[in-house]
């Protein structure tokens, strides 16, 4: 079985179809977890992860960071420290951001699981999960999907959202194509990783043929993300028994 588990989030609704369309495709084997804006959803998802069985995948899709997976947040989550409290206590789901649905406080929930990580910088996450005792952990480094990020962290210039949303998409495709890629032919998770890389080379060599204006920024950028997908711990494990 896999858990596909994301969380709502303003910044990431492309997640939620994404999502929707890889259960679509594996209808036996995948089962949808979506976090909302509170704390009783979390918590039920934390529950579900401690009663999956080890030999189930966990695949986490959204927000992350070197040492977390974030939660969801509610579609104000950005105002919410300019907001008078009794407003946000009488819309708490609005306001709500939590990037801690996963962290050092809750590593042993992934103790003896597998998990797959699309979100950022989940590469080193994984070695801290497996230090604490996950079976296998797949993650990324970084995942540039926003104007800002192409510009504040990989410094390119004049960058428009054109180019984030193309980037989005050559993401989540090269994703769910790779992930459905290795389900289908019961393979591994160095087989996922290669399958990853293999859609990302595709991606770079359309690219490289298009006349698109950020074709070589993008391809760059890709090429960097593809050396950045790392598995840590038991890679020969399958992703689906």
């Amino acid at each position: 079985m896999i858990l596909l588990i994301y969380p709502q989030d303003p910044t990431i609704r492309r997640i939620e179809r994404h999502g929707k369309r890889i259960v679509r495709s594996l209808p036996s084997v995948a089962e949808r977890i979506v976090i909302e804006p509170k704390d009783s959803s979390k918590t039920q998802a934390h529950l579900a992860i401690k009663a999956s069985n080890d030999n189930d995948l966990i695949v986490f899709m959204g927000h992350g960071r070197s040492d977390a997976l974030f939660g969801a947040r509610g579609d104000k989550y950005k105002e919410a420290e300019y907001v008078d409290y009794r407003v946000i206590d009488e819309n708490p789901e609005l306001y709500y951001n939590d990037e801690n649905f996963i962290d050092g406080t809750t590593y042993r929930l992934l103790a003896g699981k597998k998990i797959v990580s699309f979100a950022c910088v989940s590469n080193e996450l994984g070695k801290r999960l497996v230090n604490a005792g996950t079976k296998v952990a797949l993650g990324f480094g970084k995942l540039p999907t926003t104007v800002a990020e192409f510009e504040d962290e990989w410094h390119y210039k004049n960058v428009n959202s054109h180019v984030a949303a193309a980037m989005s998409g050559i993401l989540d495709v090269s994703f769910g194509r790779a992930l459905l890629r290795t389900v289908k032919q019961g393979g591994n998770m160095t087989d996922l990783a290669y399958c990853i890389k293999d859609e990302i080379h595709w991606h770079i060599a359309m690219l490289l043929y298009s006349k698109a204006r950020y074709r070589y920024m993008l391809a760059d950028v890709l090429s960097v993300v593809e050396k950045a997908v790392v598995v840590s711990g038991d890679a020969t494990l399958p992703l689906v028994v």
